[in-house]
């Protein structure tokens, strides 16, 4: 489905497999794409240039990116579910460049390459998402004035990655592998919770570093890195406890049951994701308009 200067359209309950893009707008404003389901595909929804366009409660599976927004401002993403983007090196649940202004929250991001990639992006409210079993959960590069709360980090690989990303907002997620102390019983950890980019600073200098992903030579550096230098993303009041469970829509083709992972199948997307991560730079598959 391909929309060029083209206004004010709802696309709705649409079935989409092993296309170059899933659903493409370009120039395009005041859309609605609900309740989809794209798979196979390049990027399962691409924006270009659009703005006010409302994405709800749609699936994209086994794509190369879930969901491409770039040059894109007042968007809306919620209740959507990406899930299983992770087959090539560049992937992503949701893909957002050069986008301001714009809603992305209360989605799945399940078993992707990177969940949330946000890059030169402000002004964005990320909210109530729940990111689990990806490979990185968050990266952030040169994105500024943005707010990430209320979200949730579960069994992912890497939690969260930034760089050259300041004055962001991040504050109250949970994150299952922290270790916080709830002195005052407010729910909220006194410890904050950092993540730290040494790694995706060194890896972006010299790709082939990426090798050394987790060794404890890393894990060594890693800690005097950030010992006294503030350079690392930090959630001051982290959560204890998971929030409440965040509700996405179904929109009746894919069965909850295909979204879930065996246990063992973890452990085969942390082991695939770090060959593609030593294969290739943290680079992005970038968008570019189809003509």
């Amino acid at each position: 489905i391909n929309l060029d200067q083209s206004h004010y359209n709802q696309l709705t309950s649409n079935r989409i497999g092993n296309m170059f893009d899933g659903v493409y707008l370009e120039n395009s404003n005041f859309n609605t794409i609900e309740q989809n389901f794209v798979e196979k595909s390049r990027y399962g929804y691409h924006f270009m240039g659009t703005a006010d366009t409302k994405l709800l409660g749609n699936t994209g599976s086994a794509n190369v990116t879930g969901a491409m927004l770039m040059e894109t401002t007042r968007a809306t993403v919620k209740e959507n579910r990406f899930v299983k983007q992770r087959e090539n090196p560049n992937s992503q649940g949701i893909l957002l460049f050069d986008v301001t202004q714009s809603q992305i929250e209360n989605n799945l991001i399940e078993g992707n390459r990177v969940g949330l990639f946000m890059e030169q992006s402000s002004e964005n409210l990320f909210k109530g998402n729940q990111l689990e079993k990806n490979f990185i959960g968050m990266q952030l590069k040169e994105a500024a004035h943005n707010e990430v709360t209320a979200n949730q980090f579960i069994s992912n690989v890497i939690q969260g990655q930034a760089q050259a990303s300041k004055e962001n907002l991040l504050e109250g997620n949970y994150w299952d592998t922290m270790q916080g102390i709830d002195l005052d019983g407010d729910q909220h950890s006194d410890i904050p919770y950092e993540m730290n980019p040494f790694f995706l600073a060194l890896t972006g200098a010299v790709p082939p570093y990426q090798l050394f992903f987790q060794a404890p030579g890393f894990v060594f550096l890693e800690g005097l890195f950030t010992s006294g230098t503030g350079t690392a993303i930090r959630d001051p009041r982290p959560l204890m406890a998971p929030a409440k469970t965040v509700l996405v829509a179904t929109d009746g083709i894919l069965p909850a049951e295909q979204t879930e992972e065996q246990p063992e199948e973890r452990t085969w997307v942390m082991s695939i994701s770090a060959c593609l991560l030593a294969l290739t730079s943290l680079g992005i598959y970038m968008g570019v308009r189809q003509k």
